[in-house]
This record gives C-alpha cells, sequence and structure tokens, in this order.
C-alpha cells in the first residue's frame, strides 16, 4: 500500500528557500518514501516527540509526521540538517 504525501504550508515555504537542485532531490526522495510499503523504517523518531520523525537526505531532512491508519504523511518542514532540529 502505498502513502499519500501532504505538504503544510510551512514545508512549501521552507523548500521554496532552498536550491532548486535540492528541492527536485528532496520531493524525488519523499515520494520514493511515499511508495514504499512500510516507510516506518526509514524514519527516525525524534527525541522527546511522539510523532515527529525525520527523514535523510543527504545534508537535509524532512521532519513529518506519520498516519499508518489512513497511509498519510504529512512533511511538515524541510531543511539542512544543521538548523532543522532547532525548533524541535
Amino acid at each position: 500500500m502505498t502513502y499519500t504525501l501532504h505538504y503544510t504550508a510551512r514545508a512549501e515555504r521552507s523548500l521554496s528557500l532552498l536550491p532548486k537542485e535540492e528541492i527536485i532531490r528532496i520531493r524525488d526522495a519523499l515520494d520514493e518514501l511515499a511508495a514504499e510499503n512500510d516507510p516506518g523504517c526509514h524514519i527516525r523518531r525524534l527525541k522527546g516527540q511522539k510523532s515527529l520523525f525525520s527523514y535523510r537526505i543527504g545534508e537535509y531532512r524532512a521532519i513529518l509526521t506519520l498516519d499508518r491508519g489512513r497511509f498519510i504523511i504529512i512533511v511538515i518542514e524541510a531543511g539542512h540538517r544543521s538548523s532543522i532540529y532547532r525548533k524541535y
């Protein structure tokens, strides 16, 4: 079963600030994650958070939530690994 990807307004805004080639690479990686039968094995839970996960894409990270019951991945934000975790 494939998952459906949803991007929050914050995710769209943070992606628009990145270089164009990185945007394409991140979106492609997230599409591949959504096509997996079990995307949970590719993501890591953020410390101290029950429902937030991090997905590694080279030097960049996507912060997301996973709804296994409805097969939905909600991308909350994406950015460089040096600064993305400061908010979470």
